[in-house]
């Protein structure tokens, strides 16, 4: 395989997801790194996983953009 199809995609969640609905995602690729972290606040979030995530889920708990360099969806 190539480096991009290995390539890990993080992806956070700030609201609770069920878990059947967590192994169906996770079921997709794996890719996938979900993470799980309800928040109603930025600061609520830990800046080492903000680091990381790609994609973020929320509701309206958004960090600051230079605290999500890699974020694109």
């Amino acid at each position: 395989m190539d480096g991009m199809s290995e390539q890990k995609v993080e992806v956070l969640s700030t609201v609770s997801v069920p878990e059947p609905l967590l192994e169906r995602l996770r079921a997709i690729s794996p890719q996938l790194q979900l993470h799980v972290r309800p928040a109603t606040e930025p600061d609520q979030l830990p800046e080492d996983l903000l680091t990381k995530i790609e994609v973020l889920y929320t509701i309206g708990t958004l960090p600051m953009p230079d605290q999500v360099p890699n974020l694109r969806w």
